[in-house]
């Protein structure tokens, strides 16, 4: 090989490298790298754990109502929890939302049940439509509205999700377990609380329910 060629060969192998290092650079500004969620998974944000001060003793002196969208039965897991702490509240899966009176609570316990909805003759869109008649009458009658999804992964997927978002996008706090936060390795739901700038708490699992229902109560009794 002459010199001209060498010479030639020499510089399109500093072009390409030139160019590759030009490109990686360009990705990595494009796609900057995200904070470690659990388990070393990505996030959009760190994930809290804490319980928001605000909201404790939020429960007291107020009457509570607790309902399910989505016909899970997780509805009945909160009232068993709600018992247990000696908290009263009206539950009911269809609690009409022209029932609940100003100034008071209302838990939304978000996770669809396919079963359940054929079940109760309920839609996707009428379980919408329901939550928005919720947000409408929280709005109207200035009632707090506490979004629970505590399912976890069985409770997630395309029509859950499009409820979940929807509900968190409009409570004013939002609780949720960590397994049901951390799908397709991205921790969706603590995203969506984030970004509607809502309050919210991922709760370790099922075990510290009672605890957060104290911190609700404010310590006492909700009679």
């Amino acid at each position: 090989m002459n010199r001209a060629s060498r010479s030639t060969e020499k510089f399109k192998s500093i072009f390409v490298a030139v160019a590759l290092l030009v490109a990686l650079t360009a990705f990595c500004a494009c796609n900057p790298q995200q904070p470690a969620g659990d388990n070393g998974k990505p996030s959009a944000y760190t994930v809290n754990t804490e319980f928001p001060e605000e909201f404790s003793g939020f429960l007291h002196g107020k009457k509570l109502y607790v309902t399910s969208l989505g016909q899970s039965g997780d509805i009945n897991k909160i009232q068993q929890y709600l018992n247990g702490e000696n908290i009263d509240a009206v539950c009911g899966n269809f609690l009409p939302a022209d029932e609940i009176e100003e100034n008071s609570v209302l838990f939304l316990v978000v996770g669809c049940s396919i079963k359940g909805m054929a079940e109760n003759g309920v839609t996707p869109d009428s379980e919408i439509y329901r939550a928005e008649q919720y947000v409408k009458t929280a709005r109207q009658r200035n009632v707090s509205v506490i979004a629970w999804h505590i399912g976890g992964p069985s409770r997630r997927g395309y029509t859950s999700d499009t409820l979940i978002e929807y509900v968190f996008g409009q409570a004013d706090l939002d609780l949720f377990t960590a397994s049901g936060n951390l799908i397709n390795d991205t921790h969706d739901l603590s995203d969506w609380a984030v970004e509607s700038e809502r309050a919210y708490c991922q709760l370790a699992d099922l075990s510290v329910i009672p605890d957060i229902l104290r911190n609700l109560a404010g310590g006492v009794d909700n009679d």
